[in-house]
């Protein structure tokens, strides 16, 4: 083994990945692609009974938040918008009232 793989300091250090291994690439793609297969399959499977997860306190008040944020936006809009329209409707009649 060259001593520079190693280390001379640590003999026991651990190997780099790939050193010293006998085979392709793709044999090594494929069964670290396997390997990651495996277990996600485990994760899927041990969780695909589990009910899914309550919110709890902050997420509730984070979401209501947010709801109120999106109301009182709306109704600042809304009030805008009626706002804008009696504003023409004087602007209207005034200009109707000039022209008769």
């Amino acid at each position: 083994m060259d001593k520079h793989v190693r280390g001379e300091e640590d003999p026991e250090a651990p190997l780099p990945p790939g050193y010293g291994r006998v085979g392709c690439l793709g044999d090594l793609l494929a069964e670290n692609k396997a390997k990651k297969q495996e277990a996600f399959d485990a994760m899927v499977h041990a969780n695909r009974f589990q009910p899914p997860k309550a919110m709890d306190d902050d997420e509730y008040a984070f979401l209501g938040e947010k709801e109120k944020q999106r109301r009182d936006a709306e109704e600042a809009r809304k009030a805008a918008e009626a706002e804008a329209e009696a504003q023409f409707r004087a602007a209207v009649a005034q200009r109707a009232s000039r022209v008769e």
